[in-house]
C-alpha cells in the first residue's frame, strides 16, 4: 500500500456505446429497485476503474493508502477488490491483512470495494458490494452497499452531453441572454428541440 502501483488494464470484451437496464440497490436491508431504466455510456473499461477507484481519467495510479486486488480478469468479466484505509494506518492494514488470508474484515476502519462484473452475449451483468468499517471514540459502526445491475446493449452510440451555452460565451457571440428563460430558449433554438419537455414526458 506504501508504493504507487499502477491499476491494472481490464481484459474484458465490452461493446462500446450505450447500454441500458435495470438495478437492485441494498444498504444494509433496505432494498431499493430502479423504477426507470439506468443509461449508461461505456467507452473504456479501464476509464471505469479509473473513475471508481479514486482517480482522473489521465491518472493510471492507485492512491497510496489503497490497494487492489484483481482476483479475476478475462476476455468475460472481472473480479476485484479494493480497499483503502487511513493514511496512518497503512501498515497496520498491511499487517492485518496478510495475517488474515488476504482479508480486511474485522479491522477497525476501511472501506472495501467489490466489482464482480461477467459479460453474457448483449447483457453485462454488474455487482458492487461496498463495506465501510469506522471506529469512533470507542464505537463500531459499518454500512454495505450492494449494487446489483444488469445492462442490455443497444447498439447505438453514447449520447453525448449538451454543453449548455454560458452568458460570457453568448456575449462573444455578440448575444446577451440576462435570464433562465432566455437561456433555455437559446438551447432550444440550437438543439432544434425542446430537451425538457422530453424528460417530463419519459
Amino acid at each position: 500500500m506504501v508504493n504507487l502501483k499502477k491499476i491494472p488494464k481490464l481484459k474484458i470484451s465490452v461493446s462500446q456505446g450505450e447500454w441500458f437496464g435495470h438495478g437492485t440497490f441494498n444498504t444494509n436491508g433496505v432494498v431499493i429497485k430502479s423504477k426507470k431504466p439506468m443509461h449508461v455510456c461505456i467507452k473504456n473499461p479501464d476509464d471505469f476503474l479509473r473513475l471508481e477507484f479514486g482517480g482522473a481519467n489521465s491518472n493510471k495510479y492507485l492512491q497510496n493508502n489503497c490497494a487492489i486486488n484483481l482476483i479475476e480478469n478475462g476476455v468475460a468479466g472481472f473480479y476485484v477488490k479494493y480497499i483503502c484505509v487511513p493514511y496512518a494506518m497503512v501498515d497496520r492494514a498491511i499487517s492485518y491483512y496478510k495475517s488474515n488470508n488476504n482479508h480486511i474484515k474485522g479491522f477497525t476502519n476501511y472501506v472495501e470495494k467489490i466489482y464482480k462484473v461477467k459479460t453474457d452475449g448483449p447483457i453485462l451483468h454488474f455487482i458492487k458490494i461496498e463495506n465501510t468499517v469506522k471506529k469512533l471514540n470507542g464505537k463500531k459502526t459499518g454500512s454495505t452497499v450492494t449494487s446489483n445491475v444488469d445492462l442490455i446493449f443497444t447498439n447505438k452510440p453514447c449520447i453525448e452531453p449538451v454543453k449548455i451555452p454560458t452568458n460570457a460565451e453568448m456575449k462573444k457571440e455578440g448575444k446577451n441572454v440576462p435570464t433562465n428563460k432566455e437561456l433555455e430558449k437559446e438551447l432550444v433554438h440550437r438543439l432544434g428541440k425542446d430537451p425538457f419537455k422530453e424528460n417530463n414526458n419519459q
